[in-house]
Parts: structure tokens; C-alpha cells; sequence
């Protein structure tokens, strides 16, 4: 009669061992690549809360002008004038930190195009209703330039958003996956570490 060999307390030492560094190391891959995702879903929502900005601040621009437009109050011009100065800077930071590829090169063209446009719109209809008066300036702004440019430049801003959103949402997955994977490693070093006290 042949008796099954039971494995030497080396043996089940080198097992537990072998066992306790992979554990070890697919947890630091899995917190590393956690980390990872928590920080690009945090970079894409600071982007995006940056392009809502920036597109606040035209809105606030055009806003004063239809202020100004109405009431002939020069005091209305204030957020024109600031968005006039701010609006192109947040936008070459915007672009210097965008790590996520959300913005190609056509958007940003089309983008800063829009921009200039719509501020040229707003001046000129500025200047109108200061030379000419309310009236003309009225005509000026019937006629929809602005309007249209308004619209277009909401939709780029829009598809970039959208497009952030995305991300945020593909990275908070990642994130949740590596979370659970995460806990069942852990889980996995602690049976590891038990066992090796059963077997001293």
C-alpha cells in the first residue's frame, strides 16, 4: 500500500512566499494604476470646469453689451471688457494643460476664430450704439451674426465638454475595477499571511 507523500514545511513556505510577493505586487500594480485613473478623472474635471468657464465669460460679454445696447449705461460694458482680455489667456492655459486629447488642433483653430469673431461682433455693435444710437445698433444685431456665432461656438464648446465627460466616465470605470480587484488582493495577502502562521 503506497502512501501519498505530504508536502515538506519548505516546500509549503516556498509556496506561501511565492504566493505573498505576487500578491504584493499585482496590489501595488492595481493601487498604482487606481491612482492613475483618480488623477486623469480629476485632470478631466478641472478641464472641463475650465471650458464652462471660459464659455461663462463670453456670455457674460455678450450680456453686457445687450446692457449697454438697452440702456446706453457704459458701466454694462464691464464684463465685455474683462472677458476681452481673459477669455484668450484662459485659453492658451487651457490648452497648455490639457493632457487629455479632448481638443484637437481644428478645434482649437475653430475656437480662438469664433472667439475673435464674436468679440469683433460685440464691438462693433458697441461702437454703433455709441456713434449712431440705438437704433442702427438694434439693425446691427437683428441681423444674426452674432447669434450664429454664439450658437457655433456653444457647439465646439459643448463637444469638447462631452468629450471630457467621456473620459470621466471611462476613468471612474478603471477606477472601480481596480478598486475591486484591488480589494481582492488584499484579501489575498491577508489568506497568504494567515496560512503562514498555520504552518510556522
Amino acid at each position: 500500500m503506497r502512501f501519498k507523500r505530504q508536502p515538506t514545511k519548505g516546500f509549503i513556505a516556498f509556496v506561501a512566499g511565492a504566493m505573498a510577493v505576487t500578491s504584493l505586487i499585482f496590489t501595488a500594480v492595481t493601487w498604482s494604476k487606481m491612482n492613475a485613473s483618480i488623477d486623469a478623472s480629476q485632470h478631466a474635471m478641472l478641464m472641463k470646469a475650465g471650458w464652462e468657464r471660459t464659455f461663462s465669460a463670453i456670455k457674460d460679454a455678450e450680456t453686457g453689451q445687450r446692457g449697454f445696447q438697452i440702456t446706453g449705461d457704459e458701466t454694462y460694458l464691464a464684463p465685455f471688457l474683462k472677458s476681452v482680455v481673459a477669455v484668450p489667456r484662459d485659453l492658451d492655459e487651457l490648452m497648455a494643460a490639457d493632457h487629455t486629447e479632448s481638443v484637437s488642433s481644428t478645434d482649437v483653430t475653430s475656437i480662438r476664430q469664433l472667439v475673435e469673431e464674436m468679440f469683433a461682433e460685440l464691438r462693433d455693435a458697441i461702437s454703433i450704439r455709441k456713434r449712431e444710437g440705438p437704433g442702427p445698433a438694434q439693425e446691427f444685431i437683428s441681423a444674426g451674426n452674432g447669434k450664429r456665432i454664439m450658437d457655433e461656438l456653444r457647439q465646439r464648446v459643448e463637444a469638447v465638454t462631452s468629450r471630457l465627460d467621456g473620459i470621466i466616465i471611462q476613468k471612474n470605470a478603471v477606477m472601480r475595477s481596480d478598486q475591486k480587484w484591488g480589494l481582492i488582493s488584499a484579501t489575498a495577502s491577508g489568506v497568504v499571511a494567515w496560512e503562514r502562521e498555520l504552518w510556522p
